[in-house]
């Protein structure tokens, strides 16, 4: 795959359908890998259940279904998406990865959030409409809330340009919504307020603001 890879980021010989063609089988590939690493997890805490006297074998099953949980739907699409951005994120590739982006109706879920984060993380002019236009296709709650901690990280490290902190904060709050069906977490302090997203704006602004 980084090989696969390597081929698609430096290779200046190669024609923009060819480009296209292997951005397509890389982004099946890290499918591929999504698949083989729940495989194999399964596959070890199966053994490691297997192994525990009787008594055990609950408590052990329930620990893992909380790893899964976490493990599955969120660290391994991240570790994966971040390992494509050094794998292949490059400025030479923004029009083909653009591209893919809005002719994406094959792509998975997975594929679409990968594709969507690579745009954004190479600072592509419509970066953050990518990620709307993301967020508004997914029902998938992980996929959600993968794309609320990637937001996030770039509100707090100032990863886009100030002008842009209003569209980002209303995009995370949006985002945050979704994940809880249209409601907010009682861990941002919304509750019983009668504009619940304004606050948050203004909650989110003075977070910044502080620890600047």
């Amino acid at each position: 795959m980084l090989l696969y890879g390597q081929i698609l980021k430096n290779c200046e010989t190669l024609s923009k359908n060819q480009k296209e063609r292997i951005l397509k089988n890389y982004l099946k590939g890290l499918s591929i890998c999504l698949a083989k690493l729940k495989m194999n997890l399964e596959s070890y805490y199966k053994n490691k259940i297997d192994s525990c006297a009787d008594d055990e074998k609950e408590a052990q099953e329930r620990k893992f279904s909380r790893i899964a949980s976490d493990v599955f739907k969120i660290s391994f699409p991240l570790v994966l998406e971040n390992m494509a951005l050094e794998n292949i994120g490059t400025e030479k590739l923004k029009i083909i990865l653009s591209e893919a982006f809005e002719n994406r109706q094959d792509f998975s879920d997975f594929e679409n959030l990968v594709i969507t984060f690579l745009c954004a993380d190479l600072g592509l002019k419509d970066g953050l409409k990518y990620i709307r236009k993301f967020a508004n296709m997914t029902t998938t709650r992980s996929m959600l809330t993968i794309t609320y901690f990637k937001l996030q990280f770039y509100y707090k490290f100032c990863y886009f340009p100030n002008s842009m902190d209003n569209e980002l904060r209303s995009l995370i709050l949006d985002v945050h919504s979704k994940v809880y069906k249209g409601k907010y977490s009682p861990s941002l302090c919304f509750k019983n307020s009668n504009n619940p997203k304004s606050k948050g704006m203004e909650k989110l602004k003075r977070q910044k603001r502080e620890a600047q």
